[in-house]
């Protein structure tokens, strides 16, 4: 899974930076007394056997809140550069078509294209968010959204109870090879952990 942020750290532009803002406010909270529960499920025991949470969780969640906070940007190069390839596209196939009715002299109304700047279902902020709860939960054996909100909440981004839940349901609806293939992705680290 190619992202930007790979990019930045092939370029040299970001390292570690990029998650040090959330990964050092949970650091910050763990420091304290207020968030023990948190601190073991994540640091100590988080599968009930006494292992701590993959590192590919945190990072992932890190991630997602460095991408929603907009210190990286939200889409791939090759999600924009597809976009903008099948407006051309579309733009094309319109003009062919104009010309032909004004050669045939016919009016031809062709709906407009509805203006979208986003591509939900490749947001990095969205994929990262739901690889670090499948994280979770294939390591685990539970979803555990109370804890992925409170880890969020901790790193700078605030929502509700339902947030991780919708956006796993979302991407899991809009884009299933993508979440196929994260899923496969989070099975082989439990997978490598156990063995």
């Amino acid at each position: 899974m190619r992202t930007c942020f790979f990019e930045h750290v092939r370029d040299g532009e970001c390292k570690e930076e990029v998650l040090r803002a959330p990964l050092g406010k949970l650091a910050e909270a763990f420091a304290s007394a207020h968030h023990r529960e948190l601190f073991d499920f994540v640091c100590r025991d988080s599968d009930g056997l006494g292992n701590p949470l993959p590192g590919e969780a945190c990072l992932n969640l890190g991630l997602a809140v460095a991408y929603w906070s907009d210190t990286l940007p939200e889409y791939n190069k090759d999600v924009v550069i597809a976009r903008d390839l099948d407006r051309r596209a579309r733009r094309a196939h319109l003009q062919r078509l104009h010309r032909s009715a004004r050669r045939l002299g016919l009016s031809l109304r062709v709906p407009r294209m509805r203006k979208s700047t986003t591509l939900p279902s490749h947001r990095n902020s969205t994929i990262h968010l739901v690889t670090g709860a499948l994280v979770i939960k294939h390591f685990t054996g539970c979803w555990h959204y109370r804890q992925q909100t409170e880890m969020l909440n901790l790193m700078g981004l605030s929502r509700g109870q339902d947030f991780v839940r919708d956006r796993v349901d979302f991407l899991r609806g809009a884009n299933t090879i993508l979440f196929e293939s994260i899923e496969s992705w989070a099975r082989a680290i439990k997978e490598r952990a156990a063995g």
